[in-house]
């Protein structure tokens, strides 16, 4: 199995998407054999999950990620541990123990433009769907936003 870690100077670095480094961990019957650090290439989120793919990784441990990243890593067959912090030997020893826990995706931060853009876009579509609700009377209001919002 092979785990890797978003790498900094001997920590996990806390945001996937900008990453530079990951220490990349060899494992045999639960303990780590050999581990090497290897550059993301100025690699950012969604193709990340390629490099790993693209390495044989089975698991990433990292701090924050996004929704969008999870999918990507989900689809390259990339097991998640989100929200660790400090060492990163430290966090795979605790992971081959079962003592990490994921907090799944955890990115919060500079997508606040795009979360504002979705609100609008949504307020937009209600307000259609209740003008035409009001124009179709005849129809009941949940019919109405379920064909608005599929």
């Amino acid at each position: 199995m092979k785990i890797a870690v978003t790498y900094d100077n001997g920590n996990i670095f806390q945001h996937f998407g900008k990453t530079e480094f990951f220490k990349v961990y060899e494992v045999e019957d639960h303990k780590v054999i050999s581990s090497e650090v290897i550059g993301s290439n100025g690699t950012g989120h969604g193709a990340l999950a390629g490099l790993l793919a693209e390495q044989s990784v089975d698991v990433l441990i990292c701090g924050g990620i996004g929704g969008g990243a999870q999918a990507a890593l989900a689809e390259a067959g990339v097991e998640l541990c989100s929200g660790a912090q400090g060492n990163a030997d430290q966090a795979v020893e605790a992971y081959l123990k079962g003592e990490l826990v994921s907090s799944g995706a955890n990115c919060d931060h500079h997508h606040g433009e795009d979360l504002r853009e979705q609100l609008r876009q949504l307020w937009r579509r209600m307000r259609s769907a209740a003008c035409i609700y009001r124009a179709q009377r005849g129809q009941d209001l949940s019919y109405t936003l379920q064909r608005y919002f599929q």
